[in-house]
């Protein structure tokens, strides 16, 4: 079964990236990464998430995200935040979507993580 793009409905195209398979929409460059295809993102976002660090100061308005399909199952997805980076995931088969523009959003968190993460554990302790 061929994946769509839950934004676009134009078919995915397999590629490889950081030796990973993953489905790239031609048209809006969304990607759909399937259940552990995200995992060292995750687990340095997961660090992230439990430290403490308060409230923020400043509200960030919610936008509206609306529902999309998954393209594997066709189960709608959840918005999820990975170190306040919005993502659609799929509650059914574990998948993530990835609009234009969030994967490099999140790569830049994770070098962010990478580069303070002493201090985000020295501020979350104290």
């Amino acid at each position: 079964m061929s994946r769509t793009c839950p934004r676009c409905g134009v078919p995915l195209r397999p590629e490889e990236l950081h030796r990973e398979n993953v489905d790239r929409c031609p048209e809006c460059q969304g990607m759909f990464f399937d259940a552990g295809e995200l995992d060292h993102i995750s687990r340095l976002t997961a660090i992230l998430n439990r430290i403490e660090l308060g409230e923020p100061e400043i509200e960030c308005p919610i936008r509206e995200r609306p529902v999309i399909s998954c393209p594997v199952d066709g189960a709608a997805m959840e918005v999820r935040q990975a170190a306040g980076v919005e993502v659609d995931h799929c509650p059914s088969c574990g998948g993530y979507w990835l609009d234009g523009g969030e994967l490099a959003e999140l790569y830049l968190v994770e070098q962010h993580i990478r580069a303070n993460l002493s201090l985000y554990l020295r501020l979350g302790s104290g």
